[in-house]
């Protein structure tokens, strides 16, 4: 990684005593957790896992990233989700079944992409800014992570809720298995993507 910021080993030294210096460069940290991803840190880290990227994605320009294999906070009628997403021409994939330089490359390639809230979501940091999305999310799992990592895209985020089984009214943070409304993701799907802002 340092290499392909134009760093080699002659440009790190290792420091085994206590040392003098005229000057002396403190980092701002790149990533406070669940507050701040420094522009400069996302500007470097694309560049850095995107250099020499030989691998394209066969996928579209709508992608729709499933969490039906995965077992923990399952969104329980998201068969439901795939067909209505089908329906609009989203190429539907489960980032699991991918290397990370094919998940670079599939959500590099995309425009519009909708999916189920979760670390996979995380790929967007590789997406343009012109990208539009679309999340789908329990209400006892909202994250702010979500927000910052589209925070510089040209388009406002798009969510849709849905509930926890068993929901009475709270909004606990629960990894509990969870539902959504077929019609709100059906609306949110034509009034997100299709429609000019």
């Amino acid at each position: 990684m340092f290499f392909q910021w134009g760093l080699c080993r002659d440009n790190f030294i290792q420091i085994d005593d206590p040392i003098n210096v005229d000057e002396l460069y403190v980092p701002t940290p790149s990533v406070v957790l669940r507050r701040y991803v420094h522009p400069v840190a996302k500007k470097y880290l694309r560049r850095a896992l995107l250099t020499n990227q030989a691998v394209t994605s066969s996928y579209g320009e709508r992608i729709y990233v499933s969490r039906l294999n995965i077992r923990e906070r399952r969104l329980v009628n998201e068969e439901a989700c795939v067909k209505i997403f089908k329906q609009y021409g989203f190429d539907i994939i489960y980032p699991e079944q991918h290397t990370a330089a094919e998940q670079i490359a599939i959500f590099k390639k995309a425009k519009l992409i909708a999916g189920v809230a979760g670390s996979a979501m995380h790929n967007l940091i590789f997406s343009d800014r012109d990208t539009r999305v679309l999340f789908l999310a329990s209400s006892g799992w909202l994250v702010v992570a979500d927000n910052l990592i589209t925070s510089h895209f040209d388009h406002p985020l798009g969510y849709v809720i849905g509930n926890p089984l068993g929901y009475v009214g709270t909004h606990k943070r629960t990894q509990e298995n969870w539902v959504i409304d077929m019609q709100d993701v059906e609306e949110a799907i034509r009034k997100h993507f299709f429609t000019q802002y």
